[in-house]
């Protein structure tokens, strides 16, 4: 299990500049990229290499641009049709 503390590097939509997060808050331990840390550590740790990073980063920028193509092509949602209830885990609506 990998628990990660960290701060939200930017806002909450492409609106928000997050200008209301200090930048001394931004600079300290806490504002540090948690991927580029762990990066960081496997290839201090010998973990992987520069490559096999690169190979799952352009691995994972791929699936993201598939996943993007399905979603594009499916049909809007009908606003009129559509149960917007939230449902449980546990499958019951709220």
């Amino acid at each position: 299990m990998v628990v990660g503390k960290l701060l939200r590097l930017c806002g909450h939509g492409e609106h928000d500049d997050a200008a209301y997060v200090v930048p001394e808050l931004k600079g300290s331990h806490l504002g540090r990229d948690c991927l580029d840390v762990a990066v960081a550590q496997v290839l201090e740790l010998g973990v992987m290499t520069e490559g096999e990073v690169e190979a799952l980063r352009s691995e994972a920028a791929d699936r993201v641009q598939e996943a993007v193509a399905v979603a594009q092509k499916d049909p809007k949602p009908d606003p009129y049709q559509e149960d917007w209830r939230a449902v449980s885990e546990a499958g019951m609506q709220a």
